[in-house]
């Protein structure tokens, strides 16, 4: 049982350290961190595409607040997100996978937008760190991220706000719990009368 038990257990640390993305930049201080796995992309948009949806919104320009609106259109009502953070001319850093590349965070955000010239990515933070991890394949040729070096010109962090939902368990614990009271009563009564 114990050689199970271990054998399972080592088969879990590889599979978790075979998936762990690297930093291969010897320049940087960061060659060698572990930044853990691919973001999700969750939606793109172009710079026409962009305009189009601002447009009589009351917006003027690609300011923060407009990639905050775009970011809550993705989501749709379930999740509302807000701005944390806002870095311009940002640098990054190429990995141990190819086309897949990191960018520290100034702080921890459940989302981000990488923005260059022409286009805007939202990603989810599924590693729940500080570094922004995308894979370049994923994104669309307009955004002109490809082998070698390219253009990030800022990186904005986004938080979840959406209130937490009552978990669905919660009401089912409330009534297991009303009706243990009440068999505890009824059996006191009993006890009582005997």
């Amino acid at each position: 049982m114990l050689k199970k038990c271990v054998g399972l257990l080592m088969v879990c640390l590889w599979s978790v350290s075979a998936s762990a993305i690297v930093v291969t930049d010897d320049s940087s201080d960061y060659d060698g961190t572990d930044v853990g796995t691919v973001d999700e992309l969750v939606g793109e948009i172009g710079k026409r595409e962009f305009r189009d949806l601002i447009a009589g919104q009351g917006f003027r320009g690609f300011r923060a607040d407009a990639e905050q609106f775009w970011s809550n259109s993705l989501m749709g009502g379930d999740t509302e997100l807000s701005l944390n953070s806002s870095t311009a001319g940002v640098g990054y850093l190429a990995t141990d996978v190819e086309n897949v590349y990191a960018i520290l965070m100034p702080n921890e955000p459940g989302y981000y937008i990488v923005k260059n010239a022409n286009f805007w990515g939202l990603f989810e933070n599924t590693g729940a760190s500080n570094w922004a991890v995308f894979d370049t394949s994923k994104l669309s040729s307009g955004f002109q991220l490809g082998e070698g070096p390219f253009q990030v010109d800022h990186v904005s962090g986004l938080d979840n706000v959406s209130p937490v939902p009552l978990p669905a368990s919660m009401p089912m614990m409330g009534a297991a719990l009303v009706v243990f009271v009440w068999m505890r009563k009824r059996m006191a009564k009993a006890k009582a009368k005997a």
